[in-house]
């Protein structure tokens, strides 16, 4: 009788373990977890707004040209705020992201050295490059993401980056 006790008292454990996995699972992807399709858009996502914010606040300061300098600034703005959105999303999973990239300090370095209209040049090149890129990552998210809350954020983002891209081109054109 004494074992048949404790089986059943091991298999109730074992049930009640084996429903809570569920809730485990989920607990775990507010503790820091993302699933891992989300993981590189999240790594890039949040790498590359800080590049746009540290860009943009170079770029207002350096640019010669009125655009340029208008640009940057709307620039600055709207990554920090994209950047707040994300930060939050994450903080409510638990997740801190990741500092800058050695390529942002790769970029802001080269920007550095350049100087009136090369600079604006150089910086409006990068910035429709960089655009290009994320816009791309951001409709993948947007599309394939896994985390409904990442998924969203990229879905929200990718009108002001494509607005981004048309104004950048656009600047691009006239000063060359």
């Amino acid at each position: 009788m004494h074992m048949k006790n404790t089986l059943t008292i091991i298999y109730g454990i074992s049930m009640a373990l084996a429903l809570s996995g569920p809730a485990w699972a989920a607990d775990g992807e507010r503790s820091g977890q993302v699933p891992n399709p989300d993981k590189k858009f999240v790594e890039d996502a949040v790498s590359g707004g800080k590049a746009e914010v540290e860009l943009g606040q170079l770029a207002s300061q350096k640019a010669t040209d009125p655009a340029v300098k208008e640009f940057a600034t709307k620039m600055t703005a709207d990554h920090q705020k994209a950047d707040e959105q994300l930060t939050r999303i994450l903080a409510d999973k638990g997740i801190t992201g990741p500092e800058s990239t050695s390529e942002t300090t790769r970029m802001t370095d080269q920007l550095q050295n350049e100087t009136g209209a090369d600079f604006d040049r150089a910086y409006m090149k990068d910035t429709v490059k960089e655009h290009k890129k994320d816009i791309a990552s951001y409709k993948n998210e947007a599309a394939h993401g896994e985390d409904p809350q990442i998924r969203a954020y990229a879905e929200e983002s990718l009108p002001v980056m494509e607005e981004h891209l048309q104004m950048a081109e656009k600047i691009e054109s006239d000063i060359n």
